[in-house]
């Protein structure tokens, strides 16, 4: 599609038509309900934008929320395309294919600005920062997903930089019966999952197992790669080119909770098999390499509404733990490399070097653990009038250790041997490890009032101070002033400031062939402004309109070391950026029975210093959805998301990345002889050959990471 194609005629139809109507002659005097009541008495809540639980219109942040009817509606079987329909936020591809979850234009190599949480605690890998790689989170246990675009340090802290999302497990310990579900579908992909509840000893209890395997897409494939490159400059014939993507996986996702008056626990585990590994860790197709991850989350919660007069009171205890394994075929057998007198890959040409070949191809297999044990208290006060006080304090300590083997690298080879073969050195505990052991300690401190200071106003003002162990302290505010202006308009103006803390690879990382931690790093730091406004003209339509502008400071990025591309890169606080823009949203009940929804999002995100584009996220997408109620059994559902305009980055001369759009549909039948219903989806209809860009400006893989294709599925549910 052409670059001034800024989207299909028919998407922009179906966003101006909800608008156009806002002065239809048709309006809520015509009922004899009450305004509020017919215009928000089904209206969704939300507590991620203040700890608190409020009717979404109202709530001091831009917030969305999916629930669990919303993902079964959209056939969605992970969280990724869950996430698609929220207006200003989009899903990309890392090189491992671990998901890329990047808001209104800020997007990275790893994306680690937008904070992950299950049921408000944040699962970070602290070695990226990020969520853990290739972390696929299977549907059917999510009672709702909740998510903030915008700043959330004031509340959460780190990383609740561009956004928040955070998935609310379901409470099955209060299901009246068990259920099950089965599924299959194309890329041989199967599930199986079991919600059930029992009362024991006093306690209501809860289990949720659910295992999703798939073998991949055969037909995503990588055309070119870095290793066919690396044949030409060296004269090796090594690469595995053309072949598709290893997007296979075999997940096992368990939860149990407990539950007893004020009491409450649970224990979320999530376990990854010998996950693909996308288009390999070096961009050098790997069909052999895998990396096993396994993450727990416990927790352990009180709550009490009348701990003492006018207060409520919260403590939570959580600790989590993060294994990974993994076998990297980081370059395939017979390659031929330039090794320098350290043992790592050369690729200064100015650097004295001996060309290697590695028989069995260059392998290394980092990993380890992680574990974080954290303790908050939460009070809130409503003794004021008018003034509804939340005060926080925390500790959370933080640790990783590392091991690692391979085949290259200090300690390992020093360039003089012309060949290598596949013995693997065990470099855990010494100096030429990746990186080593590492520990973190961060306390806080933090203050909100909900102000209702004049009828129809009220005025959130928050602030938080984080202690970071390893690289200080930072203090971050909020202001957010929400008016009812009239029964069905609600205006706010919000105004907030987020950091993200460097991560463990940004700051300590060594005896990398390429890449150098920074101990100097400071966080990054953005200040948001945003006007938003939620206007319901009948009371059969809703509408929203969001304006944004963004300032950040000291995005961290890898720099070439003494200007010299192509050499070491070092962690460094690089640039600045700026962006702006508007997210325009509508939900219009044509009937009883049939109902659209769609968002527009515009964004503008650039480099402060330069005025250049901010390369690979998406300047505009387009989500819009359909849902008929056949019949009381029968439900039609389907879904269009286009995606456009993405900027290559600076000194990129490929073509502009192709836009695309993809279309979903689903059939439901439910009460299928009483007990069961029955899901029939089929992704990328059309089966659009949709692709996310690769890196540049020099790309390894030229021709961009392709999505997957049309895939049918088909669910059962058994209720028993």
């Amino acid at each position: 599609m052409a670059r001034d194609s800024l989207v299909p005629l028919s998407a922009l139809r179906l966003m101006l038509v909800p608008f156009c109507l806002v002065f239809s002659p048709l309006s809520l005097a015509q009922s004899d309900e009450d305004p509020l009541t017919l215009l928000y008495g089904d209206e969704e809540t939300v507590s991620i934008a203040t700890g608190t639980t409020k009717p979404l219109r109202l709530a001091p942040s831009v917030a969305s929320v999916i629930t669990a009817d919303d993902i079964k509606a959209m056939g969605a079987q992970n969280l990724d395309e869950v996430l698609q329909s929220v207006p200003g936020l989009h899903v990309s591809l890392s090189v491992r294919y671990s998901s890329l979850i990047s808001v209104r234009g800020i997007h990275t190599k790893t994306n680690p600005q937008v904070l992950m949480l299950i049921d408000g605690y944040p699962i970070t890998e602290l070695y990226s920062g990020t969520r853990p790689p290739t972390l696929r989170i299977p549907v059917n246990n999510i009672e709702r997903v909740e998510v903030i675009r915008g700043p959330g340090s004031a509340i959460y802290g780190a990383d609740a930089f561009a956004g928040v999302v955070n998935i609310i497990t379901k409470d099955v310990q209060h299901l009246e019966s068990p259920r099950t579900g089965i599924s299959a579908g194309s890329f041989d992909t199967y599930g199986a999952w079991l919600q059930s509840s029992s009362d024991w000893f006093g306690w209501n209890w809860g289990l949720s197992v659910e295992l999703t395997k798939s073998d991949g897409d055969d037909d995503r494939i990588i055309e070119t790669d870095l290793q066919g490159f690396l044949d030409t400059s060296f004269g090796s014939s090594a690469t595995l080119a053309p072949q598709p993507a290893a997007t296979h996986y075999d997940i096992l996702n368990t939860q149990i909770k407990v539950s007893n008056g004020n009491w409450r626990a649970s224990v979320n585990s999530w376990k990854q098999d010998k996950g693909g590994l996308g288009a390999g860790v070096a961009e050098a197709l790997d069909p052999e390499g895998y990396l096993d991850v396994e993450q727990h989350l416990v927790e352990l919660a009180y709550a009490k509404d009348n701990f003492s007069k006018n207060w409520r009171l919260e403590g939570r205890i959580n600790y989590f733990y993060l294994e990974e394994q993994s076998r990297y075929n980081i370059f395939p057998p017979g390659t031929v490399l330039p090794i320098g007198s350290d043992g790592n890959l050369v690729t200064d040409p100015t650097t004295p070097a001996n060309l290697v070949t590695f028989t069995d191809g260059v392998l290394g297999n980092p990993g380890g653990t992680e574990q974080s044990g954290a303790f908050e208290l939460v009070g809130y006060y409503s003794g004021l009038m008018n003034h509804r006080l939340r005060l926080s304090t925390g500790y959370k300590s933080q640790g990783s250790d590392t091991e690692e083997t391979k085949n290259f690298g200090p300690g390992v080879i020093d360039g003089s041997a012309p060949v290598v073969d596949g013995t693997l050195t065990d470099v855990t505990g010494t100096d030429f490890i990746y990186m080593r052991d590492q520990n973190r300690n961060i306390k806080h401190l933090s203050v909100q009032d909900e102000w209702s200071f004049y009828k129809d106003w009220e005025l959130t003002a928050g602030l938080r101070y984080d202690d970071y162990s390893d690289f200080g302290d930072t203090v971050n505010p909020r202001l957010a002033l929400v008016w009812q202006t009239g029964y069905n308009l609600t205006t706010k103006l919000l105004y907030g400031r987020a950091f993200r803390a460097p991560s463990f690879s940004e700051q300590f990382v060594i005896n990398n062939p390429v890449e150098r931690g920074n101990l100097d790093l400071d966080p990054e730091k953005i200040d948001t402004y945003e006007l938003s406004f939620d206007y319901r003209p009948r009371h059969n339509l809703a509408t929203k309109l969001n304006l944004f502008h963004y300032d950040i400071d000291g995005l961290i990025d890898l720099v070439d070391d003494d200007g010299q591309s192509g050499g070491t890169k070092t962690s460094q606080n690089a640039f600045d950026q700026e962006g702006y823009g508007f997210e325009i949203e509508a939900i219009w009940d044509l009937s009883s029975t049939l109902t659209l929804a769609g968002n527009y999002s515009w964004q503008r995100s650039e480099d402060k210093a330069t005025g250049r584009p901010n390369a690979d996220a998406p300047e505009q997408l387009v989500h819009a959805d359909l849902r008929w109620n056949i019949s009381p059994t029968w439900r039609f559902t389907a879904q269009a998301h286009h995606v456009a305009n993405r900027n290559r980055s600076f000194g990129d001369t490929r073509d502009e990345v192709d836009d695309y759009t993809l279309v979903n549909i689903n059939l439901i039948k439910n009460r299928l002889f009483d007990f069961a219903d029955i899901y029939f989806s089929v992704h990328n209809l059309f089966d659009e050959d949709a692709r996310e860009p690769s890196a540049g400006p020099s790309p390894n893989i030229p021709n961009d990471h392709p999505l997957p294709g049309r895939q049918l599925l088909v669910e059962a549910i058994v209720t028993w």
